[in-house]
């Protein structure tokens, strides 16, 4: 279980990473009904048998999740009058689009767009056409609203960020923003070149990269953070793109560009003697340059730009937290009865609180609007006996009423929520905002590409047939944040609260090996010699979940880190030994008020308040 203490709003999208290539983008199935054009991030509805007015459609798309469409530019236009006629749109008689006038001219709602209004010769605003529709052929003309026509409906995917993994080392990159560094291994002699061939090589191992450029104070603090995570105290130069091989003492980076000496830490002042041939620059685990000899023999780091990537994890358009996908809807309001029908209409039903998690995510939404929104909790029919729309009870321990129920002029018999996820008996008939559910895919459904399922968090085990995937412990948090790639959602290392987490563990690492290997977990005494702790903020550990097999022993005065070996045997060793390792991220949604908490870990959710009209 995941508790979470610092959350921010935010897009929540999980991303897997592509096998290649520099800034791919990888495009992801938008669900069923939903088309997806393929230059951008988009997905589109094209609505032909469910003629709407125009206030209609406007509720069908926001049920989804969606809005009606806003052309953002002529391509999009463009790609739009095909779809339009793929769809069959003669049989509609035309679509309503994100277009209406109002005091101050037409325009484009919600969102303003940018693309040019192809009118046909319109809009000639006979009676009061306000709402705008568009013909088969893409033209568009000013209409009455409640005439009844097709409809499109639009959402956009939000983008992230990965670094390369098909080079066969991939705990050498290092995510840096929108680049990727590579830092070779200096414990591998041979693995050392000149600056022309260190050039060459990291080509090789991603086409696109070039040695190491410093341009922000964020770019010099993340590679002395990946180079000081390699050998601290060892003084290893590693090659970067900074040279002055053109013209003496103008520096510049292998691209050409200009060098900001503002990030540029001089070891000592560059050479200017044109004789002693020091024309190449590397650099220092604290950051610091030398300028050498270009055919040094030296480590060195690579930089790419890192690739954008979507995958769809069974929500589309709407919200998700864990176990469930959410649609917040707000806008005028809605009876009960009205607002539960919208519900169904959509597959899914009035929100119905499970366990405490849930709670606690709704709680910290802190969801706006004074009027508060719909549940599934009603006493309607048997008064003073709450049920939820299904016919269970409700458990105590899961919703806030805060001195309510208190059925206030007797007619208070539907759940209301307060934006603080406090609960309040309203009258049914009251007009209130919404919130819709449904189950959404388990966790292994939704974990990376490489990482697996179980429960309410997703797994990476490194791979232990190559023999090679093995790592400090100090190294390990790094390495797994890097395997994670998600905005905003931490990987860490494992941390096993339960039996029957114990169990899947010890079952994994038995499939990856028969015999023989350790796999570091987050379990050490590095901060209190005997008191084993969990990294990070994860409460202590279960005694009975410790299977020690006679360790701890602290032989050498030095074993502060524990790795698991064949059978979920704990075994104390120095924390500098190489050992495979285990990951563990919460599958992407709420987090739980459990006892387990990743060191690092921001949860951030999405909360689009979707304006519904009437």
């Amino acid at each position: 279980m995941w508790r979470c203490l610092a959350l921010t709003l935010c897009i929540l999208q999980i991303w897997i990473l592509p096998s290649s290539g520099d800034l791919i983008n990888q495009y992801q199935h938008c669900g069923d009904g939903w088309v997806q054009r393929k230059s951008s991030n988009s997905c589109y509805f094209f609505e032909t048998n469910n003629l709407m007015t125009y206030a209609g459609a406007v509720q069908e798309c926001n049920l989804m999740g969606a809005d009606l469409l806003v052309i953002n530019d002529d391509d999009e236009q463009d790609w739009v009058n095909v779809e339009s006629e793929n769809n069959k749109l003669y049989q509609t008689g035309g679509w309503y689009l994100g277009l209406k006038k109002s005091t101050s001219g037409w325009a484009w709602t919600p969102q303003p767009g940018t693309a040019t209004v192809n009118w046909r010769n319109e809009p000639d605003n006979d009676d009061n056409q306000d709402c705008g529709s568009m013909n088969q052929y893409g033209r568009f003309a000013d209409d009455f609203c409640n005439n009844k026509y097709g409809y499109i409906c639009q959402y956009t995917v939000p983008t992230g960020q990965t670094c390369p993994t098909d080079t066969g080392n991939v705990h050498h990159w290092y995510s840096n923003g929108n680049t990727c560094l590579y830092v070779s291994n200096p414990v591998d002699a041979n693995d050392r070149y000149s600056w022309q061939n260190a050039k060459l090589k990291c080509q090789n191992i991603n086409a696109g990269a070039t040695l190491l450029s410093v341009n922000s104070y964020v770019d010099l603090a993340s590679i002395q953070f990946a180079l000081s995570s390699q050998n601290p105290n060892a003084r290893i130069p590693w090659w970067t793109g900074l040279n002055d091989q053109q013209r003496e003492g103008s520096y510049v980076w292998q691209d050409g560009s200009p060098v900001n000496q503002s990030f540029v830490s001089w070891d000592k002042a560059p050479s200017s003697d044109p004789s002693e041939n020091q024309n190449c620059a590397v650099m220092m685990a604290g950051g610091s340059i030398d300028d050498v000899t270009c055919n040094t023999r030296a480590f060195y780091v690579c930089e790419a730009n890192s690739m954008r990537t979507y995958v769809d994890v069974g929500c589309g358009p709407w919200n998700r937290a864990e176990g469930k996908c959410y649609l917040f809807g707000n806008g005028q309001g809605y009876t009960w009865n009205d607002a539960r029908q919208k519900c169904l209409k959509a597959g899914s039903d009035l929100v119905k609180v499970d366990d405490r998690n849930e709670n606690y995510w709704l709680t910290i939404l802190q969801l706006p609007g004074w009027r508060g929104y719909w549940t599934g909790l009603r006493d309607q029919g048997h008064e003073g006996t709450w049920l939820w729309q299904d016919g269970t009870p409700y458990n105590t321990s899961y919703v806030n009423w805060r001195h309510e129920p208190n059925d206030y002029a007797f007619n208070e018999d539907c759940g209301q929520m307060y934006g603080d996820g406090v609960l309040n008996d309203m009258d049914c008939q009251a007009h209130l905002g919404y919130i819709c559910e449904y189950p959404r895919p388990s966790a292994s459904q939704v974990c990376l590409t490489n990482w697996i399922g179980n429960g309410n968090s997703c797994y990476y085990f490194s791979n232990a047939s190559v023999g090679t995937d093995l790592l400090r412990w100090q190294d390990v948090l790094q390495r797994c944040n890097d395997l994670a790639s998600d905005a905003g959602v931490s990987a860490n290392y494992l941390a096993i609260d339960s039996q029957s987490e114990k169990t899947f563990v010890e079952s994994n690492i038995a499939l990856q090996r028969k015999t023989g290997g350790s796999w570091w977990t987050g379990l050490n005494d590095r901060t209190s010699e005997g008191v084993w702790i969990f990294n990070g903020e994860n409460a202590l550990p279960d005694p009975s979940l410790l299977n020690w097999a006679n360790e701890p022993n602290n032989a050498g005065g030095n074993e502060n880190c524990a790795a698991m070996y064949d059978g979920g045997r704990y075994n104390d060793l120095p924390c500098d030994n190489q050992a495979y390792f285990i990951c563990e991220k919460p599958v992407p949604g709420y987090q739980s008020s459990g006892n387990k908490m990743a060191a690092n870990v921001v949860v951030c959710f999405v909360l689009s308040l979707l304006v519904v009209l009437l």
